[in-house]
């Protein structure tokens, strides 16, 4: 029975997989009723009970948040109060499999559980156990963890991609933390987190692994999905910080954060993507008398989502198969090509991340705060206004962890209060700053104040002049207003001082 039940919580339907879960809470429930068995004992001696709980552990990580949270109180409930890694680290053979086997799942959400687990055991489970008596199996352990993230960086669905971007970053953060906190013994064990070069001497996993990740995050930070983008560049910086001297940080911003200059009048974002959102117009949908199926997706398995996907999730940085998946990744016949505002806008969040990261960062703003300018001046393609918000909200975090940089960025801060004051006469100023107006107003609060009330009470006159003609006044005009009262209540500073 137990073997049915671990079957399906390895299903493809998620209505499967809640059913099964519900089942697996059943049998330890009555486990714990009708036996003293400990919980080791159970995994040990009751057939398949180990699987189960490894299928239950993959779970707590699912997207259906019906089978997340019942695996999730079923584990809590299976391990008790102290946790479950030693259930991971006695049983890590059996774990690999199960993800690896996951990883090669059709349906790109298994992928992404999948993901999320190599992500915990490799930034929580093993940096428990290298110093213990387990120590060994750790390398080998970290390498099929590397070995699953290099296949889940060229998944076909994007989730997968973002979450072992993420993955490779939490490694690489823990490396250098171990680094610093760890034994000096070099042991197989201590080697499991060693990402630096030893000549002939043989190397960890995760050194080896360096140059094939950074150039794959390096083309991720160039996806059209932003959050990708974001993860893939912090990833990135937490690399180049781990191993300055093998991964080129300067080198890379400089071929794509003035990328955006090379941008032609008609951008796009999503450009192989389906349309969806509240400012997309989706393309014309062929009615369901007129639709023909290809025969890509014509008698596949179609899963729970609705998704025809046939298996191509490794398709990515391959030529794609066109049968896609629900989550509209594939682009047909057609090569992904980045597009250099998108370049230019991770760009930027490497920047920050490397800014973040660095106890002094006083040499990358020394090197790219003046391209950083010129691409923010930038208004000739029409997602100017994605890449100019980029900018202030990503800096708006590095003032806040390191204010002594602020006077760096005055020549941001003017062009956005430029631009407050052009909305006030300027229709497309006027949109942009309302779109941004938040990340704009946040950036010029620290350059004081006199400047932004000018720009703030400029825009509050043009929308009550808006109001006057019978316009339809835009909700966010009432935050310039309420933006102005707070200036005027702020001490005044000499404006030659303002930008300083």
């Amino acid at each position: 029975m137990v073997s049915w039940v671990t079957r399906g919580l390895k299903d493809n339907w998620s209505q499967v997989r809640y059913a099964s879960c519900i089942a697996a809470r059943a049998v330890v429930t009555k486990v714990d009723t009708f036996t003293d068995l400990s919980i080791r004992d159970r995994l040990t001696t009751l057939p398949n009970f180990a699987s189960m709980a490894v299928a239950v552990y993959l779970n707590r990580h699912y997207v259906a948040e019906g089978v997340r949270m019942h695996a999730q109180g079923t584990w809590r409930l299976l391990v008790g109060p102290h946790g479950g890694s030693w259930i991971l680290v006695e049983n890590m053979p059996l774990v690999l499999d199960v993800l690896t086997e996951a990883m090669n799942a059709p349906n790109h959400a298994v992928r992404e559980a999948s993901c999320h687990c190599v992500r915990e055991i490799g930034s929580r489970v093993l940096p428990a156990v290298v110093e213990t008596s387990k120590a060994e199996d750790c390398e080998a352990t970290m390498r099929r963890l590397v070995g699953l993230l290099n296949e889940a960086t060229q998944d076909e669905s994007w989730p997968v991609r973002d979450t072992a971007a993420q993955a490779i970053g939490e490694l690489y953060s823990t490396a250098s933390l171990q680094a610093k906190t760890g034994s000096p013994n070099k042991s197989s064990g201590s080697r499991c987190f060693d990402t630096t070069k030893h000549g002939e001497e043989a190397e960890g996993a995760l050194s080896t692994a360096v140059e094939s990740f950074a150039a794959t995050l390096e083309n991720l930070m160039q996806d059209n999905i932003p959050s990708l983008r974001r993860d893939a560049a912090a990833a990135l910086a937490e690399l180049a910080e781990n191993q300055p001297s093998r991964v080129d940080l300067f080198a890379i911003l400089r071929r794509h954060l003035g990328a955006a200059h090379e941008q032609s009048p008609n951008s796009e974002s999503f450009s192989h993507y389906t349309p969806s959102g509240p400012f997309s117009v989706p393309a014309k949908k062929v009615s369901h008398e007129d639709y023909v199926p290809p025969d890509e997706v014509s008698n596949q398995t179609m899963y729970s989502c609705g998704s025809l996907a046939p298996k191509t999730h490794l398709g990515h940085l391959k030529k794609k198969s066109p049968g896609g998946g629900c989550m509209n990744c594939s682009s047909g016949d057609e090569d992904r090509y980045a597009v250099a505002w998108e370049r230019s806008d991770g760009a930027v969040d490497l920047l920050a991340s490397a800014c973040l990261l660095r106890s002094d960062p006083s040499d990358l703003l020394d090197a790219f705060v003046p391209t950083l300018e010129g691409i923010f001046k930038l208004s000739h393609f029409k997602h100017n206004v994605n890449l100019k918000r980029t900018i202030c909200e990503r800096f708006m975090e590095v003032i806040r962890a390191r204010p002594e940089i602020r006077p760096r960025l005055g020549g941001i801060r003017k062009q956005c209060l430029e631009l407050l004051q052009d909305s006030a006469s300027n229709e497309e100023n006027l949109r942009t700053a309302r779109l941004c107006f938040e990340d704009f107003v946040r950036v010029a609060m620290f350059a004081k104040f006199p400047l932004l009330r000018a720009a703030v009470e400029g825009a509050a006159t043009t929308a009550a002049a808006a109001a006057a003609s019978s316009r339809v006044l835009h909700p966010v005009d009432s935050l310039f207003k309420a933006a102005a009262a707070l200036q005027r209540r702020a001490p005044e500073v000499p404006a030659q001082k303002e930008l300083a």
